[in-house]
């Protein structure tokens, strides 16, 4: 697999996630999927999973700058009195997370579910993973 940049003459070029194959000794492409819709950055990762470069993941997560905002904003909050204030319960993380993302990042709900699943919140916050945001 590969990814193609076809281009075009008036608009931006195609980028198409690509395969090609061998058939009665002819080389031919099948075209897998177009990507030219998706954000630079997704294509850039795309590539870079297609020539291999995650072979060797160990299978680690990572939390990156993620951790520090989020521990830095739950410190804030417990001195505030705002997670007393929340209780517990399950529900009261997830709130209390939906609160934190929207001071970290803006945003909507939807987008603060779209960054949990792009870090490791689940895990620094010890959830259980049958949990949902939405």
């Amino acid at each position: 697999m590969y990814i193609a940049r076809i281009p075009n003459r008036k608009s931006k070029p195609a980028i198409l996630l690509r395969e090609s194959y061998r058939e009665g000794g002819k080389v031919c492409t099948r075209t897998i999927a177009n990507l030219t819709n998706w954000a630079p950055e997704r294509i850039v990762t795309m590539e870079r999973l297609v020539k291999g470069e995650f072979d060797d993941w160990s299978g680690e997560m990572t939390s990156g700058e993620i951790f520090g905002v989020l521990c830095a904003l739950k410190q804030l909050a417990d001195q505030v009195g705002l997670t007393r204030v929340l209780g517990s319960a399950a529900e009261s993380k997830l709130n209390l997370f939906l609160i934190l993302a929207r001071i970290a990042r803006g945003g909507s709900r939807l987008s603060a579910v779209r960054w949990s699943k792009q870090h490791t919140v689940a895990d620094v916050w010890q959830w259980k993973r049958s949990m949902s945001v939405v």
